[in-house]
């Protein structure tokens, strides 16, 4: 498989970029809810959210670093297991995708119906 380095460098540092921005974003609403609502935790959404895209940064640099290199090098019965593998990492960081997505929508649009009234 041919791996396409600059695309994976920029993913990596998107991700991270976004992992920092729901970072600061869930501080922001830490102290914005303060105001709108003292005692309230749902900034601890968007802490998860950015938990779970540190996790797919991970996963997808494991992947691009680890398993594929090893497919270039890998003997015929040895391609089956790498390629179930990155298969698995791939549908696992899909789904930590997906639920950092849930986190993040879920508090923000919490945080929007309270301060809306």
């Amino acid at each position: 498989m041919k791996v396409i380095i600059p695309a994976e460098i920029i993913f990596a540092i998107s991700t991270l970029l976004f992992t920092v921005a729901l970072f600061y974003a869930s501080l922001i609403i830490r102290k914005l809810l303060k105001l709108i609502k003292p005692g309230s935790k749902i900034y601890i959404s968007l802490l998860f959210s950015a938990l779970f895209m540190l996790g797919v940064t991970v996963l997808h640099l494991i992947r691009i670093g680890v398993i594929f290199p090893s497919l270039a090098h890998a003997r015929s019965w040895d391609i089956l297991p790498l390629l179930i593998g990155a298969m698995k990492i791939s549908a696992f960081e899909g789904g930590m995708l997906l639920l950092a997505g849930i986190f993040a929508y879920f508090s923000v649009q919490l945080y929007h119906v309270w301060s809306s009234r």
